[in-house]
Order: C-alpha cells, then sequence, then structure tokens
C-alpha cells in the first residue's frame, strides 16, 4: 500500500513539476505553460496492485514554466479504490513510516500541456526520488493524461502506474454535520468556512457552543486548531470534490463524521462522492 503511495507522490511531484522548471521555448518556439498554481490533488494508480492509490495534495507554487511544492505544501494519503470509490486508509508515503513533512516536488514545462517531474521523499526510512510526466488541459484545471516510475526503496519494490489530478478551488461556504466527540456520543456542528491565501478559518457552533479553529491547507486537506467549550481541538480532513463535503478526523486519522453543504446538521444522509472511510 505504501509504495502506491510513493508512487502517487512521484507522480504528483512530476507533475508539478511538469508545470515548471523549463526555458520556455519549445522547438525555439515560445509557449505560455497551463497555470497550476495553487491547490491541487494528484490520484497515482499503482500497476503491481492494482487496487492501491495514492492521493498526492500540493499547494503549487509556478513561475513561468518551472513548478514546485515545498515539503510543508505535500501531504501524501494511502487509499484502497473500487467501484464505489477509494477508501482512505492512513497518510505518509513510502519512505515516511506514515509520517509527513518529508516530501517535495520539482518540475518543468516542455510545452503549453506538457510537464516533466521529479518528487523527493527523505524519510525516517530513507530516500527515494521519483520521475514522472503529465499532461494538463490547456487552462491546467485537471491532469488528462500522465505516467510515473519510482525505483525500489524504503523496502518496498520499483512500481509504475497511470495519474489523474484536478486543481482545488479556495475552500468557502456554510456546512454542517453530526461529529464525533472524545465522550464517545455524537455533536451537532454547524460551521462557516473561509480561506485567504492558503489560510483557513471555520467558526461555528459545536453543540451550541461559539468556537474558531485556524489553519492550513494543502490541496484537498486541511488542518485547524482552536478551542471547543474550554477544551484544545485539532482536527485535519480532506474535501471531497465530488461531492462538496469534508471529511474530518482527529490527528490520529480517526474517523470523526462529515460536513455536508447546508446548516442542517440532522441530514445526515450523505450522498455517494469520491472518497470513503476504512470501517
Amino acid at each position: 500500500m505504501y509504495k502506491a503511495y510513493v508512487c502517487g507522490l512521484v507522480l504528483v511531484s512530476s507533475f508539478s513539476i511538469g508545470c515548471g522548471g523549463g526555458s520556455g521555448t519549445s522547438n525555439n518556439q515560445q509557449f505560455t505553460p497551463a497555470n497550476i498554481q495553487g491547490q491541487y490533488e494528484v490520484v497515482a494508480a499503482s500497476n503491481s496492485n492494482p487496487t492501491a492509490v495514492s492521493l498526492i495534495e500540493a499547494n503549487f507554487t509556478q513561475s513561468g514554466t518551472n513548478v514546485f511544492a515545498s515539503k510543508q505544501n505535500v501531504v501524501i494519503i494511502q487509499g484502497t479504490k473500487s467501484s464505489s470509490g477509494i477508501t482512505l486508509n492512513g497518510v505518509g508515503g513510502e519512505c515516511d513510516n506514515k509520517a509527513t513533512g518529508d516530501d517535495s516536488i520539482q518540475g518543468t514545462f516542455s510545452s503549453q500541456t506538457q510537464a516533466s517531474m521529479s518528487l523527493t521523499e527523505a524519510g525516517s526510512l530513507g530516500t527515494v526520488s521519483t520521475t514522472g510526466n503529465a499532461t494538463f488541459s490547456s487552462d491546467g484545471s485537471t491532469i488528462t493524461a500522465g505516467t510515473y516510475n519510482i525505483p525500489a526503496a524504503c523496502g518496498f519494490q520499483t512500481d509504475s502506474g497511470p495519474i489523474t489530478g484536478t486543481q482545488i478551488k479556495p475552500f468557502s461556504g456554510s456546512y454542517a454535520g453530526m461529529l464525533a466527540n472524545g465522550s464517545g456520543s455524537t455533536d451537532a456542528v454547524i460551521v462557516s468556512v473561509s480561506q485567504s491565501g492558503l489560510n483557513l478559518t471555520v467558526t461555528g457552533t459545536d453543540n451550541g457552543a461559539a468556537f474558531t479553529l485556524t489553519g492550513s491547507v494543502v490541496g484537498a486537506t486541511f488542518d485547524v486548531k482552536g478551542t471547543i467549550s474550554g477544551q484544545p481541538v485539532e482536527d485535519v480532513g480532506i474535501y471531497d470534490h465530488t461531492n462538496n463535503t469534508f471529511l474530518v478526523f482527529d490527528t490520529q486519522f480517526n474517523f470523526l463524521g462529515t460536513l455536508k453543504a447546508g446548516t442542517n446538521p440532522q441530514s445526515i444522509a450523505v450522498p455517494s462522492g469520491l472518497f470513503k472511510v476504512a470501517r
């Protein structure tokens, strides 16, 4: 599973890289590369394990043909793909040992939509670099095709596979749902989500108690902290862009619940979306 994730990371890196780092010319002709700056989510599938996928969440910075995402702007999530969606299993890449903050991406566009990439993962289990290529839509909003290759590293065999991806819009709007709390019951939560740059603010009520949480976003993921009823809280999660919902977890990746668009936390039915949660 970790292998698939690492591969995913490589792919994402490739994408990013594919987005940057070139001379700005192709066959002696000037071109303007697709704009992929901002939040991005890449899905990398594994050829060695057809059910394994990696989500590479990244905040890309782009300058001309060059693209990169620093360590604090890359998050890898492990998943298993089925006909009903992607089940989220945990965080971290192949060499990360289930940690975040070890991976970075660099890339270069060779034409308006073609990019090469390299992902560097330097975790507690070792170091690996993955290479890949990606084809972007002309507006940069999606990765329409791509592949990655990762060598054997950190106890995992060599792997390769296809990648797809999409830009993630800044988070905004009203959401509600029933979220698990530390006492074993659930709380009715209603929030307003707003984003400035890569900074996220969540204000709302938890069983009627007002709160404000602040934090940051990476790709389709978030990490916010604050206090609720005098108790410290840190929640992490991921935005399902196909369903306009937020899946919320604690810092140990225990699932707390889903926040759906709207202001009625008791409306618990959640339509089928991209992500599932392991039970």
